[in-house]
């Protein structure tokens, strides 16, 4: 090397903290937050035997006229695992328990037109989870989390 390269030779540095430590954090903080996002983003996932098909009315379309459904008279299941469930419909209010796995999210929703703002309170995390739902609730979203049983 000429002695002219020499002396633009760029300096070796030490790599600071802020390497080893802040940005990790900041990639992982970012990881899980797109996660999440992206759980509360998700479509509800159809019961076995429903149609999962959907199609939205076109503009030309008439409405046909609403059935009212008898109330459902066979009792709630004291148990039910991940999915989207309506309260009241497919769940009861109450406290419930769940052994959970490595990656158990769950929200409780006051609409389900799958925005953020249909959220009232969202968990992620690992192991045992205990969430009360309110009849106040639309439904309850879990994924990853197991089968909850009804404590209370």
């Amino acid at each position: 090397m000429s002695e002219y390269h020499a002396q633009f030779k760029a300096p070796k540095t030490k790599r600071s903290l802020v390497h080893f430590f802040v940005y990790p954090i900041v990639f992982l903080t970012a990881l899980i937050v797109g996660l999440i996002l992206g759980a509360a983003a998700s479509t509800t996932t159809p019961d076995a035997g429903s149609n999962p098909s959907f199609s939205r009315p076109t503009l030309n379309s008439t409405p046909s006229p609403a059935v009212k459904k008898p109330a459902p008279t066979k009792a709630k299941p004291a148990t039910f695992s991940d999915g989207t469930r309506k309260v009241g419909v497919d769940v009861e209010s109450g406290e419930y328990k769940t052994n959970g796995d490595d990656f158990c999210y769950w929200a409780r929703l006051r609409d389900l037109d799958g925005s953020l703002g249909s959220i009232i309170t969202n968990h992620l995390g690992n192991g045992p989870q205990t969430v009360t739902i309110k009849k106040t609730d639309t439904a309850f979203e879990s994924r990853g989390c197991g089968e909850w049983v009804k404590v209370g």
